[in-house]
Formats: C-alpha cells, sequence, structure tokens
C-alpha cells in the first residue's frame, strides 16, 4: 500500500509522472498495475492515445508471380485501379497509379506516404503472391513481414500497412515504444504493429538493449543469439555505449530470458550474488537497479493484495504458457497468469513458427 501511495502521489492525467507524462513510465506503472490486478483501461486508453505511423520507414508491395511467367496486375485503391505488368524476371512496368511508384530496383512497388493507411487490392492473371516490405530510411537493410497471401489467376489479394510507434511531441520515442509495446502485449492487446519500427530502427539504438524487448516479444532465434552472445565474461551484460549501466542492462537480459534455460541466466545470477552489499542491494544500493534484479532474475509468483485475488496459474489448469506474439495458435486467456515476462496462456500448444 506504501509503494502504491507513492505511485499514485506522482500520477498525471492516467499518465506517469504528472510533472512531464513519459510513454516508458506510463508504460511500467501499467504492468505494475496489471502484476497486482488493478484496472488499467484509462492507463491503456492513454498510451493508445500517443500511437501513429512511423515515418521513418518505406514501405514496398512486392508481387511474385508463381510459374515466373509475365503477367498483367490490377491494383485496387481509393476507389481507384491501375495496371503493372510482372516481367518473367519479376521487375514491373506501367504507371501504377498515385499511391505507388516503381522502385529504383524494378522489383518492388513503393507505397507513397501520403497512402499508408490504405488497403491496397491485387488481382493478376496468374497464379501469384504479394507481400509488404519495408526498410529504415537511409539503411540497405530490408525487412520482410511475416505474412504473405496467394491467390490463383484471376483472384484478389489484399494488402495493408500496419506499422505504428508512440511518440513523445511529434517525434517517435524509441524507448517509450520498447515499453509500451511490453505493456500492451502483456494485457493481451497485439503489439504486432510496433514490431516494424523497433525492428528497423534497433541498429541506431543498441543504447536501450533492443534485443531483449524484442526476444520477450517475439522469442525470434536472431535475438535470442546476440543477447546470449553479448554477455560479457560470463558475468552480465552491457550495451554498447549503454543508456544505463550494467546492473540495468543485465535485469533487462534476465527479463527476457525467464522463460528459457539458459546457462547465462545462472552464470549472472551467480555473478550478482557475489557483488551484493551487506545490505543485499546492487549498485551501492541503488533503489531502482536492485528492485529490477531482483524482478527480473528472482521473480515471485503472483501474491494477494488488498483488494484483489491472484490470477489462477495457467499451466495449473492445464493450459500452455507461451512466448511471442506469433505463439498462441488457438486463444489467450486473459484470466490465467504465468511465470515468464512476455508469456501469455493459451488453451493450445506452441504454434510451430
Amino acid at each position: 500500500s506504501k509503494l502504491t501511495n507513492v505511485i499514485e502521489s506522482k500520477k498525471g492525467n492516467n499518465c506517469w509522472p504528472s510533472t512531464g507524462c513519459a510513454i516508458k513510465e506510463t508504460a511500467q506503472v501499467l504492468l505494475a498495475k496489471d502484476r497486482i490486478n488493478e484496472n488499467t483501461d484509462s492507463i491503456e486508453a492513454w498510451l493508445l492515445s500517443k500511437q501513429a505511423p512511423s515515418a521513418e520507414l518505406s514501405w514496398f508491395l512486392q508481387i511474385d508471380i508463381n510459374q515466373r511467367v509475365q503477367s498483367v496486375c490490377t491494383i485496387n485503391v481509393r476507389n481507384s485501379s491501375s495496371q503493372v505488368t510482372v516481367r518473367t524476371d519479376m521487375t514491373l512496368s506501367g504507371n501504377p497509379g498515385s499511391c505507388l511508384s516503381i522502385s529504383p530496383s524494378g522489383f518492388w512497388l513503393k507505397v507513397n506516404n501520403n497512402c499508408l493507411d490504405d488497403t491496397f487490392r491485387v488481382s493478376c492473371d496468374q497464379d501469384f503472391i504479394t507481400s509488404l516490405l519495408y526498410q529504415r530510411q537511409g539503411s540497405q537493410t530490408i525487412f520482410v513481414s511475416p505474412s504473405a497471401n496467394s491467390a490463383s489467376s484471376l483472384g484478389a489479394t489484399e494488402e495493408k500497412i500496419n506499422s505504428k510507434c508512440f511518440k513523445t511531441g511529434n517525434s517517435c520515442d524509441y524507448e517509450g515504444t520498447l515499453w509500451a509495446a511490453l505493456a500492451i502485449d502483456k494485457v493481451s492487446e497485439d503489439p504486432k504493429p510496433y514490431l516494424p519500427y523497433l525492428l528497423a530502427l534497433a541498429p541506431e539504438n543498441k543504447r536501450f538493449f533492443p534485443n531483449t524487448f524484442l526476444y520477450a516479444l517475439t522469442t525470434g532465434d536472431d535475438q535470442y543469439s546476440e543477447i546470449i552472445q553479448a554477455q560479457q565474461q560470463g558475468k552480465y551484460w552491457q550495451a554498447p555505449n549503454t543508456a544505463y549501466d550494467r546492473f540495468y542492462d543485465t535485469s533487462l537480459a534476465l527479463f527476457s530470458l525467464q522463460s528459457t534455460s539458459a546457462q547465462e541466466v545462472e552464470s549472472a545470477k551467480s555473478y550478482l550474488t557475489s557483488i551484493q552489499t551487506p545490505q543485499g542491494c546492487w549498485n551501492s544500493n541503488n533503489i531502482r537497479d536492485t528492485a529490477f534484479i531482483l524482478y527480473s532474475g528472482w521473480p515471485r509468483d503472483q501474491v494477494e493484495t488488498s483488494g484483489t485475488s491472484p490470477s489462477a496459474s495457467c499451466t495449473a489448469a492445464g493450459y500452455f504458457c507461451v512466448s511471442g506474439v506469433f505463439a498462441c495458435a488457438g486463444t489467450v486467456l486473459n484470466n490465467y497468469d504465468c511465470p515468464g515476462f512476455g508469456q501469455r496462456c493459451c488453451n493450445s500448444p506452441p504454434a510451430q513458427l
């Protein structure tokens, strides 16, 4: 109750702190209040009011013809249609309309920024597949969206860009979006719209250790490997030019790996116990770092607080704790609790990705 009083004393209009509502701190409060089974609808609404399309990304529509034969494709958007020809080498020609332009490589259709919220309906006279690609502006790295759509000759597919960030003022807040995506995921909303922005801008935001958040959200093999390889001296983690310190960054790594059996977790915990202060704390008895280390390295089961009751255990009820936004092939069960950060209770076994 004392801690709740401290949090409430710093509350703004459903955001924190009152002296300047911030996305990161508000997301962290949402996580804390969800943990003790308090209603978080108003906090979630404030966060979602700060989301907007991420202008830092360029988007492309790709059309592949199954048999690698020439095909004419019609694209409908905004109640108008245009045609492009897909050649045998999969390069494009024609006039794709006002919302699209043929990319310099000739293989894709670039989506103009004023059409990012539109739906593109594609039909070709041969069997075909459509998908969306994206890249950070100024980067050579191309990312492929996790889903593609196929149709037979004269059938149709639809593609719609769903990419957002959380903004502070008029600019995307990368660290804030990392925490807000975790918080949104924890309250069982879909965090997938934030992944393109977070993935594409991760290389220039390494100081926030983004792979820990991305692994908690997606359980991606690449993110897992990079976290494991980033451990220093088999003891701790510290991001390049870290925004914080090795205690905070080690906590980020530990919470992202909570649901794994990585040996690096045990070695980090052994290191941490060896450097505790006489008071049992860390980093000269720093409260934030000590709390985060305990939360990440030695998580407790959810306990009853005044006026609330803990959620039932997911696995004890015969269901499955799964990690990552793509892992549940069935239905997410919001009334059951899972121990690992980023895990959710699913009524079916983990999907094979």
